[in-house]
């Protein structure tokens, strides 16, 4: 019933993030030569130093996509409960079944992360850091991109608010996800090229 669309979580990223694309290739450049910019003030230039984002995964941020997926499980589910006869009837049991199936990737690691106490105060770990992105991005954001769009299905075809709320939801959780899979990633790198 679940779908891998690897190419759909792709495009998400892309537009989430894309708005952190620039004209401004400086800091690219300075990178690729190894040299250093300066830092930023507010007249447009480079960026300062990344900031240690190893310190924003902690239990709390990884709660929050469990959270909003919660939330749109319990909308998923009134859904069908509101629509017995749908117009398009797998959309609610394929948006419920992708949300439950992401709530629990992400409850499993963080399980495993709270087991090996590799998330407390934050997550500071390579192998933690690294699990958390493929987690938030690879794995649990394909999985809430496929329920978020069959409840727009859903919400259209049945003009169900139940079901455009689970969409909603949705939506948000991946934004989360988002976030938390590029600190993630950024945290991955840094425990590699400490400044």
């Amino acid at each position: 019933m679940l779908r891998n669309t690897f190419g759909l979580s792709t495009i998400i990223v892309t537009l989430l993030l894309g708005a952190c694309d620039t004209e401004d290739t400086s800091q690219d450049e300075a990178f690729r030569s190894g040299s250093d910019s300066g830092s930023s003030d507010d007249s447009g230039g480079p960026p300062p130093p990344a900031q240690n984002r190893c310190e924003s995964l902690t239990p709390a941020a990884i709660q929050q996509p469990i959270d909003r997926l919660n939330d749109a499980i319990a909308k998923a589910q009134e859904n069908i409960d509101a629509h017995p006869n749908p117009n398009y009837d797998v959309a609610g049991p394929y948006a419920l079944a992708n949300f439950i199936a992401a709530r629990d990737t992400i409850v499993a690691h963080q399980d495993w992360l709270a087991q090996l106490n590799l998330d407390v105060p934050f997550v500071s770990n390579t192998s933690a850091a690294g699990g958390t992105y493929q987690i938030a991005m690879l794995q649990a954001s394909d999985a809430v991109a496929v329920g978020a769009w069959w409840s727009g299905i859903a919400a259209i075809y049945d003009q169900s608010v139940e079901a455009r709320a689970a969409a909603d939801l949705g939506t948000e959780a991946n934004v989360l996800l988002a976030q938390l899979g590029s600190d993630a990633m950024s945290c991955y790198m840094r425990l590699y090229f400490p400044e």
